[in-house]
């Protein structure tokens, strides 16, 4: 029997975590194998707010619990996240990229390449979809999130808002395959 995700019982939440603390885990293999063959942290490094708690999180931002970091939620920032926090797809920068995706598609935008259309994006990179406008973020969206992004240094920083409403769950490309593992 295979089951279908269905995003409506799961709950939207912003996830935040320090790049260099992930980073130093994995340097010091703090792995273990999942039931599926994947590797996992052995611990969260990352943590997860639900809409309600990000009133809170603007007043008071964001510290990392490992190397007491500070992250600054900006207006801006906070006007992405909520404006996200129920679409039909995924977001997450990390790394000078913004990552879409919904379970069916998943593309990168650089946070600095301005994008008029999602459609014509995709369709210089070889993808031609029909109805993307339908289900994917629309050019003013992207630029919401691109304008946020310079407030913060996204190289330190993982901010995702995974969307209880996209067609499957989260899948983390950057987790897939690990240097020398």
């Amino acid at each position: 029997i295979k089951l279908k995700w269905s995003g409506d019982f799961l709950k939207s939440k912003l996830l935040i975590g320090c790049n260099s603390c992930e980073n130093e885990l994995k340097k010091k293999s703090g792995y273990f194998l999942g039931v599926n063959g994947d590797y996992h942290l052995m611990f969260p490094v990352r943590t997860s707010y639900a809409k309600e708690d990000l009133g809170q999180l603007f007043i008071d931002h964001y510290t990392c619990p490992f190397c007491n970091g500070k992250l600054e939620i900006t207006p801006n920032m906070m006007k992405w996240i909520t404006s996200f926090m129920d679409k039909t797809f995924h977001v997450q920068v990390k790394e000078g990229l913004i990552e879409f995706s919904n379970g069916e598609i998943s593309f990168s935008v650089p946070v600095g390449k301005e994008i008029d259309s999602v459609q014509e994006y995709l369709a210089s990179l070889g993808v031609i979809l029909l109805n993307a406008c339908d289900y994917l973020p629309s050019h003013k969206e992207i630029s919401l999130v691109q304008m946020a992004t310079k407030e913060y240094d996204h190289s330190k920083w993982l901010v995702r808002v995974e969307s209880g409403k996209a067609i499957e769950p989260f899948v983390d490309t950057y987790n897939i395959w690990f240097d020398g593992i």
